[in-house]
């Protein structure tokens, strides 16, 4: 037995199994385990900064370290209310906010971090705005292969989904607050690569600005019988509903199509959903929100 399953356990709901800890009072620390250790992280490089930089950084800091035991006691609480409902979709959904928010701070902690290294280089001028930038352009390919070590090297389990989403929310939020702009070619290139790290950057940047929809037939093709494993349909999923908004209605009846097309599911025919997963219950509610937009 993989040791995340000897952590859960299963409950059966209607849309499907649904996991949750045993211990559900060491939730935070079972699923954010990196956030103490980025405060402490930012901690030790203070010490090759200059004093200006050190007041600012450690005000910043100690904001959010006093917030930790605070934050912790609100998960719990958040988790508890989840783990006595967890067929509940306002329960799920209220607990992605929450973990939402908790990875919004972890990136704030990063960009700390990485702020307070670039400033230890003289990060005030030009040069080192430009290394900073090629930094984050390196964290999406470095986080690519993190992606492709977990997927290659883990077993399937809900230990390995949680680190690869990890990963995802690092790709997406580092596009959407510091990546460059990208040609559309390279967008464009990421999502037609055979490489699963590079499709997945192209995901992320794409759901970091679901309003820009010129990448809408390269989403839609990864989720209708070209993605390279359920994980990728899956983001690929939550992307272009982000988009739904701002398609037009055309675009809209060739993802009611290809979502109904892939809860046909069979195998020969490259269609992936299957009943009781959680694609199916994620393309069953971008089905209902297309009927309520038509």
């Amino acid at each position: 037995m993989s040791p995340i399953f000897g952590s859960m356990k299963e409950v059966k709901c209607p849309n499907g199994p649904r996991f949750i800890l045993k211990n559900p009072e060491q939730a935070f620390s079972f699923f954010f385990p990196e956030y103490k250790v980025l405060i402490n992280g930012i901690i030790k490089e203070l010490a090759n900064v200059d004093i200006a930089v050190e007041k600012r950084v450690k005000s910043q800091v100690e904001g959010l370290s006093e917030d930790y035991a605070m934050l912790q006691s609100h998960y719990k609480v958040a988790y508890l209310t989840y783990c006595s409902n967890p067929c509940s979709d306002r329960a799920f959904e209220m607990l992605n906010k929450t973990n939402s928010d908790i990875r919004n701070r972890i990136f704030r902690l990063q960009e700390i971090r990485a702020g307070t290294y670039a400033s230890s280089k003289a990060a005030e001028n030009v040069e080192a705005i430009i290394s900073f930038r090629k930094e984050l352009r390196s964290t999406l390919n470095r986080s690519a292969q993190v992606y492709k070590e977990f997927r290659n090297t883990m077993p399937p389990s809900l230990k390995r989904t949680a680190k690869m989403t990890s990963v995802f929310m690092d790709m997406r939020d580092a596009a959407k607050k510091g990546e460059p702009q990208s040609s559309s070619e390279t967008i464009k290139a990421y999502l037609n690569s055979d490489d699963a790290g590079e499709r997945l950057i192209g995901i992320a940047i794409v759901e970091s600005n679901p309003a820009d929809t010129q990448y809408f037939d390269q989403v839609l093709r990864i989720i209708d019988g070209e993605s390279k494993s359920a994980f990728e349909q899956y983001q690929a999923m939550r992307t272009i509903g982000k988009m739904l908004s701002n398609l037009l209605n055309s675009q809209k009846i060739q993802l009611q199509n290809a979502l109904e097309r892939q809860r046909n599911y069979n195998e020969e025919k490259h269609q992936w959903i299957g009943r009781g997963t959680d694609r199916w219950w994620l393309s069953g509610r971008l089905l209902s929100a297309l009927e309520k937009s038509s």
